[in-house]
């Protein structure tokens, strides 16, 4: 594990006290004469690179902007996650780690990319990001509301998939909402207004749909969808059970029925498997839930001997 002690970020062993490594010496570091402090750090499993964000902008609860950058552990330099023209730093909504920490993907002006942290090359899958459409990442409705994160991207463990929501808000209309504390030091004496789409009862809500980016073939598509859920459907959960199977949980807008949806990225077969009408079965609504776990089919026979043992 790895932990703050004093200005450094070190990295510990609970099996062995005596084991100590420092990752991050100094949380400022100069970059072409400009000094940048370290807010965020992720290392990697094996401890040689870590992502660091700089000059974190908070954007809602979960959400913000910032510049990103690779640390390298050994080196300790840092290099910009990616820059503009000229070489300008551009700060991006996020950057996160693969499962096998090969590849970064994060957003930029509402577009996905992916690097790989091998070859250093750069994939921008895709290409219609603007203010109202949103590529794996959430507009305030869903992370407020029913993610409850800034994250809308999902990877297989073999990192030969990505999975990422789009999001178009373009129909919603804005609501402006007084920010009255911003910043702890009193700079700001008047509220500050942000304008945030918000689709209140009986109007329209972000339209969601949920792509697929093959890493072998560099190809995205939609996933098919044939339902009876309506154009304003929501999207409640997204999860790799595998490598080979993907969870979708679906409702209609009032959230009275609920379809758990299929999708095999290596067939692209898509289907919904499970249904849930909460109005006729228990008079109710579906509600948000935990997320579910997911248990491997050797362990559910092992479950199954030892309850008829």
């Amino acid at each position: 594990y790895y932990t703050r002690s004093h200005d450094k970020i070190v990295s510990e062993k609970g099996t062995d006290k005596s084991y100590s490594q420092v990752l991050l010496p100094n949380f400022e570091f100069q970059h072409e004469g400009i000094s940048h402090k370290v807010v965020k750090y992720y290392p990697t499993y094996d401890l040689t690179n870590a992502i660091v964000a700089t000059e974190v902008e908070t954007v809602y609860r979960h959400s913000s902007l910032a510049y990103y950058w690779i640390h390298n552990i050994a080196e300790n330099s840092f290099t910009p996650l990616t820059t503009g023209e000229q070489g300008a730093l551009v700060k991006l909504s996020f950057a996160t780690w693969s499962p096998k920490y090969n590849y970064i993907s994060y957003i930029q002006e509402n577009n996905l990319y992916v690097k790989s942290l091998k070859t250093s090359d750069i994939k921008q899958i895709t290409n219609d990001g603007s203010k109202t459409v949103l590529n794996g990442r959430t507009g305030w409705v869903y992370e407020e509301e029913v993610l409850a994160t800034d994250k809308a991207l999902w990877w297989s463990s073999n990192e030969k998939h990505l999975i990422f929501m789009r999001t178009d808000e373009s129909g919603v209309p804005s609501y402006n909402i007084d920010y009255y504390v911003q910043d702890p030091s009193g700079a700001y004496k008047y509220p500050k207004t942000k304008e945030i789409p918000y689709p209140k009862p009986g109007f329209n809500n972000p339209k969601v749909s949920m792509k697929a980016y093959s890493v072998e073939s560099d190809e995205t598509h939609e996933i098919k969808r044939e339902s009876d859920l309506g154009d304003e459907y929501i999207i409640y959960e997204a999860l790799f059970i595998d490598d080979a199977n993907f969870i979708i949980k679906e409702t209609d807008r009032e959230s009275n029925i609920l379809h758990v949806r299929h999708y095999n990225p290596v067939s692209d077969e898509s289907k919904v498997v499970y249904k849930v009408d909460a109005v006729k079965e228990y008079n109710g609504w579906i509600e948000k839930f935990n997320s579910p776990i997911p248990i491997p089919p050797k362990i559910i026979a092992k479950i199954a001997r030892i309850l008829c043992s």
